[in-house]
């Protein structure tokens, strides 16, 4: 394993940037690397060479913020665990009956999480935590939470995800949900038989 040019790879790109006939908006570009420390901050604390070089490159671009896109990858991936779907079993909520509301949770992390704590808040309290023993990489698995509503009308709910390590995108940690509830639903029953 040898260490990159990153300050001389990001130098070209710049090159690349101001010699293209792409209109600037159609000119983006991915930073893919692990970031050591050492290519990015020189021993007394000053920019390095690579953030200099980044820096030139975001001043070629139009909108730095939308046409740089930097990626960590490494060995060490970030876990991240996100509640990716939250929606009641049944569209059908009466007062003082359960309803059984299913939450999705997904590991789009490198490794298993473990001991994950789901929770499900009504007015920001929590009214039920549920312990999901462990999710592999890349898989999700479905929580079935319970709970009733003591009056009709509207309510919102939210299924949050209680990570005890930290997360590096927190914005993906909870799905909010907004639930009718009636104290009666009309039927009509129709017999199809004549007479």
């Amino acid at each position: 394993e040898r260490a990159a040019d990153t300050a001389g790879a990001i130098a070209l790109a710049t090159k690349i940037l101001r010699e293209s006939n792409l209109l600037p908006a159609n000119r983006t570009v991915y930073l893919l690397s692990d970031m050591p420390a050492r290519v990015w901050r020189e021993e007394d604390g000053a920019a390095s060479p690579a953030t200099n070089a980044l820096r030139l490159l975001a001043e070629s671009l139009q909108d730095p913020a939308r046409n740089l896109v930097v990626v960590q990858i490494g060995d060490d991936s970030p876990s991240n665990l996100a509640v990716t779907a939250f929606a009641p079993e049944t569209p059908l909520v009466g007062v003082g009956v359960p309803v059984r509301l299913v939450v999705e949770v997904s590991n789009f992390g490198a490794t298993v999480a473990r001991d994950a704590q789901l929770q499900l808040r009504r007015s920001g309290a929590i009214v039920r935590t549920e312990q999901i023993a462990s999710i592999a990489a890349g898989r999700s698995t479905r929580v079935l939470l319970t709970t009733a509503f003591a009056e009709s009308g509207t309510h919102g709910l939210e299924a949050r995800l209680a990570n005890a390590s930290p997360d590096p995108l927190p914005e993906d940690d909870s799905r909010f949900l907004s639930v009718e509830s009636r104290a009666s639903t009309p039927i009509l029953v129709v017999d199809g038989r004549p007479g």
